[in-house]
C-alpha cells in the first residue's frame, strides 16, 4: 500500500448482556492496536478493497460473507 493511500480506520465493540438486562461482558477492539490494524490493512489491501468504489453497506456485508466462509473460524485481522 502506497504510503500516500488514505483510510479510515474504525474501533468497535460489542456489549453482551445477561438476562436482567445488565451489562455481563464488554468486548472491544482498540484502534491504538498497531499489530491488529496493520493485518487487517494488509488483508484489506491484499484482497482488492481499496481498487473499487462500493457503499459502506457493501463493504461491511462482503466482510461479514468473507469471515463466514473461513467455517467458523476467526480472521487473523
Amino acid at each position: 500500500m502506497p504510503p500516500s493511500t488514505r483510510v479510515r480506520i474504525y474501533g468497535g465493540g460489542t456489549l453482551v448482556f445477561d438476562q436482567y438486562g445488565q451489562v455481563k461482558f464488554k468486548i472491544v477492539n482498540l484502534i491504538e492496536d498497531h499489530k491488529r490494524q496493520t493485518a487487517r490493512l494488509r488483508y484489506l489491501w491484499e484482497s482488492g478493497e481499496f481498487d473499487k468504489e462500493k457503499k459502506p453497506e457493501a463493504r461491511f456485508a462482503q466482510l461479514h460473507r468473507a469471515r463466514m466462509s473461513m467455517g467458523g473460524r476467526d480472521a487473523d485481522v
